[in-house]
């Protein structure tokens, strides 16, 4: 029977540290020449680790904990593809916890992934309370890094979308169309992104003309939108538009005015915010604002990638070639992803300099979908 090699046999070949050799087993950063070195000696002498010890070290680098608001979202959906597409191209996986819009399930999601192994939390917050401030300081404490997605925050790292900037700019559309008396479907102001940003935009767009515009609270919820507007419905209200907060929120309001044999957009028109897919299914189709979640998502993963290279003391020990550089090539590889493409204009005038990693506050842009369900309301005089 061949001898059995360990890993201080194959550090001791290679000649250099056992942490290197468990650093390079479980996919931390070694130079290219150390690798490929280490690389021949498995493959000479047959080494094979020991499996369940590795999987337990890995955990601590190469799990994900995602927090998520609901589970039932398109915008949280197609997030949570991109993130998991990037992350798995680095060996990487997710831990997703959803919370159902519950805040005392999220502070609990959080304060057990504080005790956890985790590489880092991407939490998709709708609002961070009082409450939560305990668990970040838990999770900051146990160098668990956090990155918030969605919502800003003025000490965590964030990825955000230009809310009110598209909110503003779908009511300035609007606006052009001649439309004056608007109502507005939206949710509570907790939630900062969706529920104070978008509306604070929509009414800086009407502001200076002389435009009525009545703002309506409901939920996220399809079905709360429907009976919202079937109430606006039944008021005989003069609105010539509806803006909402959400694509599905428009599209409970689309099937209330649809009962109500309202034609759109010749009746009343109708816009959402997001840009989901079936917005363009629909006839006529819906106006919206199109953020970009998948590529959200694969923002975050090269974010928190990011974020874990600037906590590893080794990086930057074992070489100094620029070309080695784990910084330079994560900057590198992130600034020829399409994922790239998608930041705002502030932050594309960085990628020239491959220094938008570095930035602690990331924001998407978006683009406005002009679609039929407002395409002929100017006629109406």
């Amino acid at each position: 029977m061949g001898k059995t090699y360990n890993i201080n046999d194959i550090a001791l070949m290679a000649g250099v540290a056992k942490s290197t050799v468990s650093r390079y087993l479980n996919g931390g950063y070694v130079s290219e020449k150390t690798r490929l070195q280490i690389e021949n000696i498995i493959r000479t002498t047959g080494f094979s680790p020991n499996q369940t010890a590795q999987n337990l070290k890995s955990k601590q680098r190469k799990v994900v904990g995602v927090v998520i608001p609901r589970i039932d979202s398109y915008a949280v959906s197609r997030t949570l593809m991109g993130l998991d597409d990037a992350l798995n191209a680095v060996n990487m996986q997710m831990l997703v916890i959803n919370c159902s819009q519950s805040i005392d399930r999220e502070i609990e999601a959080l304060d057990n992934l504080s005790k956890q192994k985790l590489a880092g939390i991407v939490w998709l917050a709708s609002a961070i309370s009082k409450r939560h401030h305990k668990i970040i300081n838990q999770l900051e404490s146990a160098n668990i890094p956090i990155l918030l997605l969605g919502q800003t925050h003025p000490t965590l790292p964030y990825i955000a979308y230009p809310d009110f900037d598209g909110a503003f700019s779908l009511g300035q559309y609007c606006k052009s169309l001649g439309h004056k008396e608007i109502a507005y479907l939206g949710v509570e102001e907790k939630d900062l992104a969706v529920g104070l940003n978008r509306w604070l935009g929509f009414k800086k767009s009407f502001d200076e003309a002389d435009i009525s515009l009545t703002r309506y609270f409901c939920s996220f919820s399809l079905q709360d939108a429907y009976e919202l507007t079937k109430k606006i419905i039944n008021a005989q209200s003069n609105y010539t538009l509806l803006l909402c907060a959400t694509d599905n929120i428009a599209l409970g309001a689309y099937k209330a005015l649809s009962e109500a044999k309202i034609r759109i957009p010749n009746d009343i028109s109708l816009t959402g915010f997001g840009g989901y897919d079936f917005t363009q299914m629909l006839h006529p189709s819906l106006t919206t604002i199109e953020l970009p979640f998948y590529e959200a998502g694969q923002i975050a993963a090269f974010k928190l990638r990011y974020i874990l290279l600037s906590q590893d003391k080794t990086i930057g020990q074992t070489t100094n070639k620029q070309e080695n550089d784990p910084y330079l090539q994560l900057k590198k590889t992130f600034t020829n992803s399409a994922a790239a493409l998608y930041l705002s204009s502030a932050e594309k005038e960085n990628i020239s300099h491959g220094c938008q990693l570095d930035s602690h506050q990331l924001c998407t842009t978006f683009t406005l979908k002009k679609r039929q369900s407002v395409d002929i309301s100017d006629k109406k005089k």
